[in-house]
């Protein structure tokens, strides 16, 4: 591979990266400038699209879990020319308050993703999110070792 395509590579794999790190911290601003303006992100119920609708998605996440925690793993890319095509592998993470006890709600998902190199770097131009199988855990809130 190229330079050049090192380099594409690096960049569009920080798009997943950046995507999770917007959603968990509440970025509106940030999570939808990763994508083209008339980006489009879809999954099992919903459609969004363009950067409007994309960044009230964070905010919705916000609204009803605690806190959510995405890990990326596989991302698998291939580059031609100012197009790219993509699958991200990510466990999502969804803690909730449930009568008191807190829980897990883990998602094992795939991202299918179609890139476009803009002036400002790579963007989303389209992000489907397939959820293969989903599990429920017990979660504990984080206490400091004592002193």
């Amino acid at each position: 591979m190229t330079q050049m395509g090192l380099t594409d590579v690096r960049e569009i794999g920080d798009l997943a990266y950046r995507y999770a790190q917007a959603v968990d911290r509440g970025d509106a601003e940030g999570f939808s400038a990763l994508f083209l303006e008339d980006g489009l992100l879809e999954g099992s119920g919903y459609h969004s699209h363009g950067r409007s609708q994309l960044s009230k998605i964070p905010g919705f996440t916000a609204s009803r879990w605690m806190k959510t925690f995405h890990a990326v793993y596989n991302h698998l890319i291939t580059v031609d020319g100012d197009a790219a095509s993509g699958e991200v592998y990510c466990q999502a993470h969804h803690l909730r308050d449930v009568g008191g006890d807190l829980s897990d709600h883990v998602m094992f998902v795939r991202y299918q993703d179609d890139y476009a190199r803009t002036p400002e770097g790579w963007r989303f131009a389209r992000r489907e999110l397939v959820i293969d199988w989903t599990e429920t855990r017990p979660a504990a809130p984080h206490t400091p070792p004592k002193r």
